[in-house]
Formats: structure tokens, sequence, C-alpha cells
């Protein structure tokens, strides 16, 4: 996983020792249903050089991965494994992007793929064979209420975002309406227990938090769950049919951010369902992991553990198919890279 050092190093040199009851603690999570299952490799044609997300349509798995890559997405068949056709080209024309974020949604009622273009700053729609429909420019009302966006979802008829700067240094999610005007802020920032009950700086928790994180939305709209790299945080949500009335569920803390002076990864990837949350957590130091997430956790939208499958392969994306009971996941081995793995359960 690729991170910002720096805001790490920084955020380890300004830790603030002071005592903090009401921190968020690691939670005490066991999974009573555990098995261990296994995989077999799909043959593609796709070189992956580093995936950051998957997507499943009625007929291709879209991989996102702009390593080394001349476009962002990329759509396998989903029997063949052939690389069918590419779409988000990396540039400035009107179908182009610059820089996106790990956070796709694809709209199964209207066949759209949306993305948020965060060097262009604009919301990019997709058809689901990847022609560019249209784009929403962010760059004026970023500006007009002194926001730096990281991400901008098109959640029905409002728009949900997050970032830092101005309200967003308070609160963590913004709404606009459809001409983009700014109709409410919510949530605040959750004290978490860093490191032997202290708390963290207030500026670089707002980085950490909107540096690397996973924010999936349900296909039928009504969850959303929000999962950081950083440190194991999962948070789940009822939207309740509109984003400015989203109701927190539950709070889960995996793993702290710092444990005896070593960093250890939280999420690596989450793929929701109408009916769960798959989370690839890692949970691990670098030293004891250096890779990704061997096994495959389970919640409901209560924040109950469901199941745990362990694959016995590292891994870093997944997708799934409940209806087929498939899921699908992008695989690492020192040997031999990525590779896409198909598991049955």
């Amino acid at each position: 996983m690729k991170i910002n050092n720096k805001i790490i190093t920084f955020a380890i040199l300004l830790l603030c020792f002071s005592c903090n009851q009401s921190a968020i603690q690691v939670s005490d999570i066991e999974f009573i249903n555990t098995d261990t299952i296994s995989y077999e490799i799909v043959d593609t044609d796709l070189l992956i050089g580093f995936p950051e997300n998957m997507l499943l349509t009625d007929t291709h798995l879209i991989i996102q991965d702009g390593e080394g890559q001349d476009a962002f997405f990329h759509a396998v068949d989903r029997n063949s494994g052939l690389l069918k056709f590419e779409f988000g080209k990396k540039g400035i024309g009107p179908g182009d992007m610059l820089q996106i974020n790990w956070n796709p949604i694809y709209d199964r009622e209207k066949g759209e793929i949306q993305t948020f273009d965060h060097g262009g700053r604009r919301l990019c729609y997709y058809s689901s064979d990847g022609r560019f429909i249209s784009s929403k420019n962010t760059l004026e009302t970023a500006g007009k209420y002194g926001l730096y966006i990281v991400d901008f979802f098109d959640i029905g008829n409002y728009y949900l975002a997050c970032g830092m700067n101005g309200i967003l240094d308070e609160n963590r999610f913004v709404v606009f309406n459809d001409s983009l005007e700014l109709i409410h802020s919510f949530e605040k920032y959750p004290d978490i227990e860093y490191h032997s009950n202290s708390k963290i700086n207030k500026q670089i928790e707002t980085a950490l938090f909107n540096n690397i994180f996973c924010f999936k939305v349900t296909p039928n709209r009504q969850y959303a769950v929000f999962a950081s790299y950083n440190f194991g945080l999962l948070e789940i949500y009822k939207l309740n049919g509109r984003p400015d009335r989203m109701v927190k569920i539950k709070t889960l803390l995996l793993t702290k951010l710092l444990k005896d002076g070593s960093y250890i990864r939280g999420f690596e990837d989450i793929y929701v369902t109408d009916n769960y949350v798959y989370a690839l957590h890692n949970g691990k130091t670098v030293e004891e992991n250096p890779y990704c997430a061997k096994s495959i956790k389970i919640f409901d939208f209560e924040g109950n553990p469901v199941a745990e499958h362990h694959v016995g392969i590292d891994m870093r994306c997944l997708a799934v198919d409940e209806d087929e009971k498939i899921i699908y996941a992008v695989a690492y081995s020192s040997d031999d890279g990525f590779f896409l793995i198909r598991i049955s359960i």
C-alpha cells in the first residue's frame, strides 16, 4: 500500500501524551464462524500494476489500476478473464482524468460508474461499457466555501463530500444540493486512542482521516461504510434516503494507529453489498506482514462479526457477487506480483 510517509512521521512527532478517557479504544472482535477456503487463479491478459479498487457489473469485473497504465479502469470479462476495454484515460480531455481516489461507485439501476477526479476537481460519470457521459466540476464550489475536497459522491439528489479546510476541519462530511450549494455539515472527528492513551494533534488527525480511506455506499443506497487504512477504524452509517440524514450505527476500532512506536496497517479494502460488509483488514505491522490481508472478514450492518474466511494468500482488493456466491480478489506474491483469483463461498 502506498502511503504518505511524511504525514505518518509528522503525526508521530506531534503526539500529545495527555490522558483521554473518552477515546475510542480497540474493539474486541471475535469471529465464531471461521473457515479456510481455497481459491483458483483466473488467467487474464491484463498486466496488473497496483490495484486500487474493484467493481462488478453484470458482465465485467472492473479493476481500478493506474500504475504504469494509460487508463485508470480496466474491464475484464468475468468468464474468460480477457481484457475487453479500458476507460478513464489519463489526461486533460473531456473523458480523461488526472488523479482519482479509490472510491468509485457503480449505480446498477442507471448502469453508470462515478468516480472523483481529485486532480481535476470534478466528479466523472461513465457508462458500464466505458463511455464518458458527463462531469460535475467542484473547483468553484470548493473555493466558494474555502474547502479542500478530497472525495465527492453523488447520492441521489444530493452530493456528499469530505476533505479539509473550512468547515471540514471540524466536521467530516458536508452535503451539497444539486446546485452545489452547501446545505449541511455533520459528524465530528472521533477521539481515538492512538498510543498509550494519547491524543493526536487535531490538524494531523484530520490529515490522517483523509489520507487513505474507503467510503462505500450499498447498491440500494441504504447504508454507507467508512474504513481507514491509517488506523483500523470501521464506521457504519444508515443513509435514511438522504446523505444529510446519515445516522451512525456502529463504530469499530480494530487496530490503533501506533503500537509501541510501530505503524499498524488498517483496512486494505472493503466491498459492500445490500447485505454485508466484506473487509480486507491487515492489522499487522510492516515487519509482521509487509504485503496485504490474508483473510476476508464479514460484518452485518449492525457491526456484528458474521464470518471470517482464511484464504491463505495476500489480497489487495476484492469484489463480491452474492448471487453467484463468488468473491473476486487481486492477490499478491513476491514471486508473481499481483494476479487475479476467484473464490467460491
